[in-house]
């Protein structure tokens, strides 16, 4: 099972491109998580109302959120992982 990791922190005009290009590409929405790295815009609200996983990474940084996204995804079981971050387009 593959699990995607996005890591986002102040993505609001990115993240739904991001999340789109991902479904497109045939990712099933359950399987899409964004950590939200203490946003201070809409990010999270966007990525939530598109209908995928939200983490919420308290502490700030690109490390954080990687290791909070890799640990939620151990913890669920996947053996598979990808990581886009939350400004790029597939």
């Amino acid at each position: 099972m593959l699990g995607v990791i996005v890591p986002a922190r102040n993505e609001e005009k990115n993240i739904a491109n991001v999340i789109t290009n991902l479904i497109e590409c045939k990712i099933k929405k359950e399987n899409i998580y964004v950590v939200n790295n203490q946003s201070s815009d809409r990010t999270a609200e966007i990525a939530e109302h598109m209908g995928v996983n939200i983490i919420f990474c308290d502490e700030i940084g690109y490390q954080a959120s990687l290791k909070k996204g890799l640990n939620e995804l151990k913890n669920k079981n996947y053996q598979k992982f990808l990581i886009i971050d939350g400004d790029n387009e597939i």
